[in-house]
């Protein structure tokens, strides 16, 4: 690269380095650093910060050290920044190419050392190509390590992060049993006998005497008994409308420490335990939302199996209030106040194609920069004005027609007590009840 004297006198100059992920040579930023400082030396400048953003996303500008940068730019306060490459300052075409325009337009100089490029002498065409490229790189890298972990893990090659408590991964990546695997073992054995998490826990509490780490409460306990790669295989989960949905990634084997039968046992005992609890059993859905008709107060579930007035003595169980207050609940919603998630990614789906071909046309030359600049901007302003009116409606998945339909209570009561539902019972008889919204 040819040497520009006339950076010499330029003292407010900044390096930008940034990491994207784990997945990235954990030497990564010094490497960026050393060809920096390289440069630097040769040219005679004198680098004032490296802003360093470690294992952050290029996709967005929301990163502390990126922001840092913004601030400095849009004050003034400096007059070159360094980079090894371009894409080290994002990876989102629109929102890169925009930023570097800033740059020149403030008179300010980027280069990029290794692809030998200078803001200064770009055209605006280049600078958006140069977007345009580190976007497509960053989806084509995107593909290639998916491709790459989809092939280890179909060797066995444990590739995910978080590894099973029960195993450890050798220098080949794969699995194997550590001294824990025993407690895995007990987790199972002792939920198949005794058929109650809670036990469980009280069970292994002579285990969190011993210092390994990991704490075996309720929601550990849980999480071990529903992980399927203690089978022999690995395993990768899948929430669906119809729950969570097993994926083999592995065709060979690794050692297991239960059987794919006890695996099989010990999840048809917690689907029923799930079913049995859905409603009413082992929560009162209806507790800080229905009250007394004679005195207001609020009912208050007792035993699992109905709610009561404490101050009036009225009671009513739980299996025939249920199904009417269910009934009623969604009566008070207008479906024209929801919003279908699929819905809005279609209206941002289009908008989005849009803002893709007019970016083809300007790489191509086939617009102007000022068309093209005019029209983004105008697309970008609908899909504002899309999120900002959907933003106004309610997901139809929390609507309270869907949560019943698809019995999920837990997220049901949620809904209800974020909305304060208030809703006042009158009691007909044992079995009949009259309803009434409160509103505030």
């Amino acid at each position: 690269m040819k040497n520009h004297s006339n950076f010499k006198w330029l003292t407010k100059i900044y390096s930008y380095l940034r990491t994207s992920g784990i997945l990235n040579p954990t030497d990564s930023i010094y490497q960026q650093q050393c060809i920096v400082e390289e440069f630097a030396l040769e040219h005679e400048l004198s680098v004032k910060e490296f802003i360093i953003d470690e294992h952050k996303t290029g996709l967005n500008q929301n990163r502390e050290g990126f922001q840092k940068l913004m601030h400095l730019v849009e004050h003034n306060l400096v007059d070159l920044i360094l980079v090894p490459f371009f894409d080290r300052l994002g990876r989102d075409d629109f929102e890169m190419s925009l930023f570097l325009m800033k740059l020149k337009g403030k008179g300010i100089e980027c280069i990029s050392i290794v692809e030998e490029k200078y803001l200064s002498q770009m055209t605006e065409t280049e600078i958006v190509q140069v977007a345009i490229n580190a976007s497509e790189e960053n989806k084509a890298r995107h593909k290639r390590i998916m491709q790459s972990t989809a092939a280890s893990l179909k060797k066995g090659e444990y590739a995910y992060n978080k590894i099973p408590f029960g195993y450890s991964r050798d220098e080949h990546r794969k699995l194997y049993v550590n001294e824990y695997g025993k407690i895995v073992k007990d987790i199972f054995q002792f939920f198949l006998e005794f058929q109650s998490i809670p036990k469980v826990v009280k069970l292994l509490e002579k285990y969190n005497d011993n210092d390994f780490g990991v704490k075996l409460d309720y929601g550990k306990v849980y999480y071990t008994l529903r992980n399927r790669t203690y089978t022999g295989f690995i395993y990768s989960t899948k929430r669906t409308e119809e729950g969570e949905q097993y994926t083999r990634d592995s065709d060979v084997p690794h050692e297991p420490i239960i059987s794919d039968e006890v695996y099989k046992e010990v999840q048809s005992i917690l689907q029923s335990k799930k079913r049995f609890r859905s409603v009413g059993s082992h929560f009162h859905l209806f507790s800080g939302v229905i009250s007394c008709s004679e005195c207001s107060q609020f009912f208050k579930g007792k035993e699992g199996i109905r709610y009561k007035c404490e101050k009036c003595g009225y009671s009513m169980l739980d299996k025939h209030l249920t199904p009417q207050l269910l009934e009623y609940i969604q009566t008070l919603e207008n479906p024209k106040d929801f919003r279908r998630s699929d819905e809005y990614k279609k209206e941002t789906n289009s908008i989005q194609d849009q803002i893709d071909e007019l970016e083809l046309k300007y790489a191509t030359l086939n617009i102007s920069y000022q068309r093209f600049i005019e029209r983004t901007f105008l697309l970008h302003e609908k899909l504002q004005e899309i999120y900002n009116y959907y933003n106004k409606q309610t997901l139809y998945e929390d609507s309270y027609t869907y949560l019943i339909n698809h019995e999920k209570h837990q997220r049901l009561k949620e809904v209800m007590l974020e909305r304060k539902l208030k809703i006042v019972v009158k009691k007909v008889n044992y079995k009949s009840f009259e309803f009434k919204q409160m509103v505030d």
